[in-house]
């Protein structure tokens, strides 16, 4: 099957749009998820100044760690469909440029293809910069030990230093 005749096939829509909803469904779940889990540990959600929704979760220690465990997991599907999303997304552009470029003059391919060089390397940019932050808060993390706030040292009391 050729990459325009994909795009056609009758499969390729229905897939397209039921992973395209399968986002939209994830993050509301994962919205109400978190919600839930905080409502188990017992922490207020506010939403403006003053406003707090109501708890949807009982409190307590079975719920939080059941709740939690959905919502990491939750994090990790929607993560991963947004991956497959771009994926098929990027795969689905470039069987129709493909197809849409053989017929197309030179000067119009041209433009197309520095178009998608100068978006490959922006996109490139913004997952190694990603990276970069991500490699620093994992060394910070990992240096800070497990320690959750900051080193407190104990000063002498007095009003002035020596």
């Amino acid at each position: 099957m050729t990459g325009g005749a994909m795009l056609q096939s009758q499969h390729f829509n229905v897939t397209a749009r039921l992973l395209h909803w399968l986002l939209y469904v994830l993050m509301l779940a994962l919205a109400l998820l978190g919600w839930a889990t905080l409502s188990a540990a017992g922490y207020p959600v506010t939403m403006l100044k003053g406003f707090e929704l109501p708890p949807i979760a009982p409190v307590g220690p079975v719920w939080y760690a059941l709740l939690r465990d959905a919502h990491s997991l939750l994090a990790w599907l929607l993560f991963t469909t947004v991956l497959v999303h771009l994926a098929v997304a990027l795969l689905s552009a470039l069987f129709a440029r493909a197809a849409w470029g053989a017929s197309s003059s030179p000067e119009i391919c041209r433009a197309v293809h520095v178009a998608d060089i100068w978006t490959l390397g922006s996109v490139t940019r913004f997952w190694a910069v990603l990276l970069t932050v991500g490699i620093f808060c994992f060394v910070v993390l990992v240096m800070k030990g497990p320690a959750y706030i900051a080193d407190r040292y104990d000063l002498p009391d007095s009003d002035r230093p020596d």
